[in-house]
C-alpha cells in the first residue's frame, strides 16, 4: 500500500520504519530537511510538502508535536488536506483535544476525506519496537481499513469510539503519566533528603508499589548516564493543559492534576521548561 508519513521526529521516524518494514511503500515529509534525507536514505521517498504526501497515498499517517503542528500540516495551503483525493485516510498519531479533532474530522468529510484520531502511548523504545499502544476514534470502516496498518506500530490497537474518543482517552492517560511521573520525582528528591542513594531507591522502588515498567525505561536519565532527551517540563505542561481546555467543558474536578501543574509551572518559572520531569527534581523541589 503507498503510505504517507508526516512529521518524523522521535516517534514518527520509527513509525515509519516499521511501517515500511511491513512492506508498504513510504512517501514522507518532515519540516527539518535532515530527518526526511535520513529516511529517504534507507528507501523511502521524500516529498516536498504535506500535499505531496497525500497526492502520493491511499492512506497518510501524522505525527507531529501538538495542536498547532496539526492544524498546519492538515490545512495549510501546502497540507495534507490541499493535495488530497476523494477517499484517503488520513490517521492521525498526535496528541490533540477531542473538539480538534472532531473539527478536522468535519473538515476532512466534507472533502471526501476518512479520518481518525489514533495517538498512541509507549515512548520512543515502543515505537522502535513496534509495540506502542494505539487508541482509536472514527467510524468502523475507517478504522478496520487502518488497522492493519496500525498493527505494525503497536502490539494493542482498541477503537474506543467516535472521532474524538481516542483523543480524550490519550489526555487522561498523559495525565495520569505526568502525575506519576511529578510524584516520583518528588519522591526521590525526599528520599535524597533522607540520605538515601539514588541507586537503592530506584533498585528498591522498581520492583515495589511505586515502581512502573516505564520508570524503568528512565533510569539511566535519572542516574546522568544517558544523554538521551528526557520528558520535558514543558511537555508535560502541555499535556496538562490540553486535558484541562478538555475538563473545562465537563463536570468534573481534578485537584490532584491541578497541584501537579502547579508545581510544573513553579519549576517552568525557575527557567527549567526544557529539562526532564524528573532529572530536574531537585532544582525545582525545594
Amino acid at each position: 500500500m503507498k503510505i504517507g508519513f508526516v512529521g518524523l521526529g522521535r516517534m514518527g521516524a520509527p513509525m515509519s520504519t516499521n511501517l515500511a518494514k511491513a512492506g508498504h511503500a513510504l512517501v514522507v515529509y518532515d519540516v527539518r530537511a535532515s530527518a526526511v534525507h535520513a529516511l529517504a536514505a534507507s528507501g523511502m521517498t521524500a516529498a516536498a510538502s504535506p500535499a505531496a504526501v497525500a497526492r502520493a497515498s491511499e492512506v497518510v499517517f501524522l505525527s507531529v508535536p501538538g495542536p498547532e503542528e496539526v492544524d498546519a500540516a492538515l490545512l495549510a495551503s501546502d497540507g495534507v488536506f490541499a493535495g488530497a483525493g476523494r477517499g484517503l485516510l488520513v490517521v492521525n498519531t498526535s496528541t490533540i483535544t477531542p473538539a480538534q479533532s472532531i473539527a478536522l474530522a468535519k473538515r476532512a468529510a466534507a472533502a471526501g476525506i476518512e479520518f481518525l484520531d489514533a495517538p498512541v502511548s509507549g515512548a520512543v523504545h515502543g515505537a522502535v519496537a513496534g509495540t506502542l499502544t494505539v487508541m482509536v476514534g472514527g467510524s468502523e470502516t475507517a478504522f478496520a481499513r487502518a488497522r492493519p496498518l496500525l498493527e505494525s506500530l503497536g502490539s494493542k490497537v482498541r477503537h474506543v469510539g467516535a472521532v474524538g474518543a481516542a483523543s480524550a482517552l490519550k489526555l487522561v492517560n498523559q495525565a495520569v503519566y505526568v502525575s506519576y511521573l511529578a510524584t516520583f520525582a518528588e519522591g526521590l528528591a525526599l528520599g535524597e533528603r533522607f540520605g538515601l542513594s539514588v541507586d537503592a531507591m530506584l533498585d528498591v522502588l522498581g520492583t515495589s508499589a511505586a515502581g512502573h515498567p516505564m520508570i524503568a525505561t528512565k533510569y539511566d536519565e535519572i542516574r546522568g548516564v544517558s544523554t538521551s532527551p528526557g520528558f520535558a517540563i514543558e511537555r508535560a505542561l502541555l499535556f496538562l493543559d490540553l486535558t484541562e481546555a478538555t475538563r473545562s467543558g465537563v463536570a468534573a474536578t481534578t485537584p490532584v492534576f491541578d497541584a501537579v501543574a502547579a508545581s510544573l509551572r513553579r519549576a517552568e518559572a525557575l527557567g527549567l521548561a526544557a529539562e526532564d520531569v524528573i532529572v530536574a527534581r531537585n532544582r525545582y523541589l525545594k
